[in-house]
């Protein structure tokens, strides 16, 4: 089997000797005839992989990365057995070798959807320059805004009110790809979306970025470099544990905030906070 998907124009050309299904979340990324970034290939012959035996060079919830003998691996915890999977490339990322540990499973993983959550996709990502943001975003117009903040704020909240009072189209509702084009910051979705999922391919043209928070009162102030990067930073989905991958995404914050306004907003979470977003976005000349 051999699919293409395009993540931010990202294009992952993805083998598998066992077919795969599509859940629907996943069909509206799916392409074709791309030349491809990224060579994934996935094998459920376990016996080949030759395991690494040295310490992690970092770790989240759910994997553990290890660098050995110029390799990298990304290796899935899970299941009595330990590993249910274990992802093996180079530095550049250009071609991923996939091994599945079908001995943890009851019944055997064959949905794409499922199979990327074992894939290194935070250094994908990066490796391209592709912002990975806990953000809601909808475009507007010609344009589009980026609602960042910690979950329970109201990131859904007003990229619905902004639908509801202006017309404007949810493209994201809780990870959201940002990748610079040309002169262009462009937004796009991304599979995996939250409780609540919007899984759309579709790209809009970035406007500005509003990072909220919960208030009685609406309030707006534009964020200095160094009060927009703080924001920022906590709000990328990132592997904090890699300093290469933390350096190259403050680069890419830095080329945001010198293409596009960030904004703190206090809201409330009625169309009012909408007015007061959308008096200031005229005020400065910004373009929806």
């Amino acid at each position: 089997m051999l699919i293409q998907i395009s993540l931010a124009d990202v294009v992952l050309e993805i083998t598998s000797p066992r077919d795969l299904d599509l859940e629907d979340r996943i069909l509206p990324f799916l392409c074709a005839g791309r030349a491809p970034d990224v060579r994934i290939s996935f094998s459920w012959d376990w016996e080949r992989l030759s395991q690494p035996v040295s310490q992690p060079v970092g770790t989240d919830l759910l994997q553990n990365y290890y660098r050995e003998n110029g390799l990298y691996y990304c290796a899935t915890r899970g299941g009595p057995k330990g590993w249910v999977s274990c992802a093996v490339y180079r530095e550049d990322l250009r071609e991923i070798c996939c091994f599945i540990h079908e001995k943890p499973f009851l019944r055997l993983p064959h949905s794409l959807g499922l199979l990327l959550r074992y894939l290194p996709m935070r250094q994908i990502l990066a490796r391209f320059s592709v912002l990975f943001v806990h953000a809601a975003a909808a475009a507007v117009g010609s344009g589009g805004l980026l609602f960042t903040a910690p979950s329970g704020t109201g990131k859904t909240t007003q990229a619905r009110l902004w639908q509801s009072c202006r017309g404007a189209k949810i493209l994201c509702n809780d990870r959201t790809l940002l990748r610079r084009r040309g002169d262009q910051w462009l937004f796009s979705g991304y599979p995996v979306d939250g409780s609540d999922p919007v899984s759309t391919a579709a790209r809009a043209r970035l406007s500005a970025v509003v990072v909220l928070r919960q208030a009685p009162e609406n309030r707006i102030v534009r964020l200095s470099p160094s009060e927009a990067l703080v924001a920022l930073m906590g709000q990328m989905v990132m592997d904090n544990w890699d300093s290469a991958q933390r350096i190259r995404i403050t680069q890419e914050l830095l080329r945001l905030y010198q293409d596009l306004p960030i904004y703190r907003l206090s809201c409330t979470p009625d169309r009012r906070s909408v007015e007061v977003l959308e008096t200031q976005l005229k005020k400065d000349g910004v373009t929806l």
